[in-house]
């Protein structure tokens, strides 16, 4: 992606500018809808699908941050909330922001997300960037 070159530096201007906000950068994606008609169906792209946009959403929002692990939690209710553990050595970077990310993620997808740290480095789970 092009923007992730700048976005460190982009973001960090737009705050010192903005002061007191938190800005974050998404990219612009399109989720197509599978077609009904037999004879037009075909395979759709792996990247327009929703839960790959939703997972590049996601890695958007928290760019400088890796997603170490992701867990589905599924409550009583039947609502489910996705729980994020990010790399622990980027805590300091990211902690005030992580309840604007999960407020502007829920906004974009209507999905609910909590993040956390991992505290076991055996549990991590390879990134997938």
């Amino acid at each position: 992606m092009l923007v992730r070159s700048i976005q460190r530096v982009l973001t960090a201007e737009l705050e010192k500018k903005h002061t007191g906000s938190i800005v974050v950068l998404v990219a612009q994606r399109k989720i197509t809808k599978r077609p009904s008609d037999v004879y037009k169906l075909q395979k759709v792209q792996r990247s327009r699908t929703s839960t790959a946009v939703f997972e590049s959403i996601l890695n958007d929002l928290i760019f400088p941050c890796d997603v170490v692990g992701r867990r589905w939690r599924c409550r009583t209710d039947g609502s489910k909330v996705m729980k994020v553990f990010l790399d622990a050595r980027d805590r300091k970077k990211i902690e005030s922001r992580l309840p604007a990310l999960a407020y502007v993620y829920k906004l974009l997808t209507h999905r609910v997300v909590t993040f956390g740290f991992m505290w076991n480095p055996k549990l991590q789970q390879v990134s997938s960037r």
